[in-house]
């Protein structure tokens, strides 16, 4: 089975460790289980191995949460002993303090409509592509609230991919993060990482009126971002984005924007082509390697022209 190409459809861990344990018991290993076009796979995330699993394993580990190992039904232990799952894992302290999380990104599509040269991602496919399901995004949500300890104030980034290719999704969340924050006294903010093809009059409004933070992704002037950052026919993508995002930052004035630099390109060219079209904020990074490329073609600088 070649799991380079599997498409994640479900994640399920347990983990009831702590560094000042004093006892241990049992506990569920880190796993994730997921669809492929050969079959299924399993992740196990304590061992770093990969496998393959049959339908009914899968069904019944997809989705799977508990937080002990006495809340499974004896068959669901007995399959979970089998794969190696069971854990003898450390008891946490009485004394010990959760760190609390703040914040989660979710990528809720794997698809994009840009083919970055640079990509790290295989085209924000990551190797494999489809876009998240509502009940695992909620779930994420879920998770979060209860990770949280006291924080009153939550963030949920939205990636990909290209994020707006699953607008709908992007919007569900904002409504459920909200809903279910109310009724425990917690805020949520929203910040939404896009190539800007994408921001039209609708989600620019949609935006505004729920306080979703955009940050764009751009490579300075026409011949270089063009060169970068071409769509998927190969043509490029300057013209198309530059109007949307200088209306967006009518809107949204303090939008940050980030660029990549690949090869012998001028951080300050870069820089000044991106405060000309408006942006106040400006981040700079270097190309990093794709997974997927085996590196090739791949033009990885050092940090010392950025500095």
């Amino acid at each position: 089975m070649d799991f380079a190409n599997a498409t994640v459809v479900g994640a399920a861990c347990a983990h009831n460790g702590a560094a000042a344990a004093h006892t241990v018991r049992d506990g569920i290993g880190i796993f994730h289980v997921f669809a492929h076009p050969e079959g299924y796979g399993l992740i196990d995330g304590d061992q770093v191995s990969v496998r393959a699993i049959d339908r009914e394993t899968f069904e019944m580990l997809d989705g799977l949460y508990v937080s002990h190992v006495g809340a499974l039904p004896p068959a669901v232990r007995q399959r979970l002993a089998e794969l190696g799952l069971l854990r003898q894992v450390e008891a946490e302290a009485p004394t010990a303090k959760p760190v609390p999380v703040r914040t989660v990104a979710l990528l809720i599509t794997q698809k994009c409509n840009f083919r970055c040269t640079y990509c790290y991602g295989d085209g924000g496919s990551y190797g494999g592509g489809g876009l998240m399901k509502k009940d695992t995004a909620f779930r994420t949500i879920d998770w979060l609230i209860g990770q949280s300890g006291d924080e009153p104030k939550l963030t949920v980034t939205f990636f990909g991919g290209e994020p707006l290719l699953n607008f709908k999704l992007l919007k569900e969340v904002v409504a459920y993060a909200r809903s279910e924050g109310a009724k425990v006294g917690k805020t949520f903010g929203f910040t939404v990482t896009t190539n800007g093809s994408l921001l039209t009059d609708e989600v620019l409004a949609y935006f505004k009126e729920n306080d979703v933070a955009p940050v764009v992704s751009m490579d300075g002037p026409k011949e270089i971002n063009d060169a970068q950052r071409p769509d998927t026919k190969g043509k490029g993508t300057y013209e198309q984005i530059v109007p949307r995002v200088r209306k967006m930052l009518q809107i949204f004035p303090e939008t940050s924007v980030r660029a990549t630099l690949v090869g012998d390109t001028e951080p300050a060219l870069v820089e000044q082509s991106l405060r000309d079209i408006g942006f106040k904020r400006v981040n700079i990074s270097g190309a990093s390697r794709s997974t997927f490329a085996n590196g090739e073609g791949q033009q990885v600088d050092s940090f010392a022209k950025l500095f």
